[in-house]
């Protein structure tokens, strides 16, 4: 049911039969139709995808439903790249391609996972699930993105630990920031003054001056 499975069988089996498995070229009116579709699919994606996003910072307000978006982005960010990494170099991959495939790995999850799930009709709680954690990805994915190709394109460790060192100071900015306007956030969303959100507003109070004075 799932159109991307059928596609990619579908170009399997048209290049083992015709292409002998070199590749074969698709008539003129059939390319021309698949281009068209093609080119539909990325507005249609980042529709989607900005229209899923819409709620999924409240779903990450509840306490209770932040924890699964939590543990899959720790997996998608930190598990994933090494797994990967560890892989290709145990396939005889060089360094600069265990490199590359570690910082590639790093790549935030796509909106287009929503119109992939969509076939299958996950529930209204998964749905959720994934906007929430793919609005979470994104937040934690692109700092260890930039991170990963920093250190990629360092020749030295010396050149290493001043890209570790500035990022630590841009990230620490960004993170105070942040906090500023979590804490002026309570002067509208009331949740803030309720358990268990309390304790958690009073820890970000805390960790904001204690960033500010060192």
């Amino acid at each position: 049911r799932n159109f991307l499975n059928i596609a990619v069988v579908a170009g399997l089996l048209w290049n083992l039969v015709l292409g002998h498995g070199h590749g074969f070229a698709l008539p003129f009116y059939m390319e021309s139709l698949a281009v068209m579709l093609g080119s539909a699919f990325g507005p249609i994606v980042l529709f989607l995808g900005g229209a899923a996003n819409v709620g999924a910072l409240k779903e990450l307000s509840v306490l209770r439903s932040a924890l699964m978006p939590l543990l899959t982005v720790l997996l998608k960010v930190f598990f994933l790249p090494t797994f990967v990494a560890a892989v290709t170099s145990w396939l005889g991959g060089k360094s600069q391609t265990v490199n590359f495939a570690f910082t590639f790995s790093t790549l935030p999850s796509a909106a287009s996972t929503l119109v992939f799930a969509r076939p299958y009709e996950p529930s209204e709680d998964m749905n959720s699930l994934m906007n929430a954690s793919l609005l979470l990805h994104k937040v934690v994915g692109f700092p260890v993105l930039f991170l990963a190709a920093a250190v990629l394109t360092t020749t030295s460790a010396h050149q290493t630990r001043r890209a570790v060192v500035k990022f630590e100071n841009d990230l620490s900015l960004l993170c105070v920031g942040l906090t500023l306007i979590l804490l002026l956030s309570r002067t509208w969303f009331t949740g803030w003054a309720k358990p268990p959100l309390q304790k958690i507003y009073v820890l970000l109070l805390i960790t904001f001056l204690e960033s500010t004075v060192t």
